[in-house]
């Protein structure tokens, strides 16, 4: 019941000054966000229920013409709206090209499938867009999975942010061939993920 009065109040909430969600794209917005990741977290510690947290980039979103960055965003709001269910919440990102999905009851299984679905959904719309060449976009996703990673909401969206931040990394250096910087990436997380 708290989950759907939530969820009807943040859809109510567009009409309002100052709403939850951006007209365009129908994405919370990120002045929202620590708020609401909060609550939910409190909601899943009282009902001992795992979440999961995903951090969203689009690289090289930053050389991108300004009339084609809404078309980008609108795009990225309707690949998640296709691959999240209709209970998870939808954010924009604190800087151009970064988004984020709080994904409720979700544990890492679940996460990582929504990431796979949300990432083939990106793809399909962007090929349809037919950007030139030069403008490669890559989605890169990182989540973070309240109880398996972090025990608190600043804990969690660090972690998300983290292998957000590591993915990339992994996905430049592939791209570059950079194969000597992949292994001592490998290395670095090797020695973290032991800590």
């Amino acid at each position: 019941i708290f989950l759907n009065t939530l969820i009807s109040m943040i859809e109510n909430s567009h009409n309002q000054v100052g709403g939850y969600k951006d007209k365009a794209t129908g994405l919370i917005l990120y002045k929202n966000y620590e708020e609401l990741v909060d609550n939910e977290l409190e909601r899943s510690e009282r009902y001992e229920q795992e979440m999961s947290l995903l951090t969203i980039k689009i690289t090289d979103f930053d050389k991108l013409q300004d009339s084609e960055k809404p078309l980008i965003s609108k795009n990225i709001a309707s690949a998640m709206k296709q691959s999240l269910r209709r209970f998870d919440l939808m954010f924009y990102g604190k800087e151009a090209g970064s988004y984020y999905a709080l994904l409720t009851e979700s544990g890492v299984e679940e996460a990582e499938g929504i990431a796979r679905r949300l990432q083939k959904a990106f793809n399909k719309l962007i090929k349809k867009l037919q950007l030139s060449d030069d403008k490669k976009l890559i989605l890169v996703i990182g989540s973070a999975t309240y109880q398996t990673d972090a025990t608190h909401s600043m804990g969690l969206i660090e972690k998300s942010a983290d292998a957000c931040g590591y993915q990339n990394l992994i996905n430049q250096a592939l791209q570059k061939k950079e194969f000597q910087n992949l292994f001592f990436l490998l290395q670095f997380l090797e020695v973290r993920l032991k800590l």
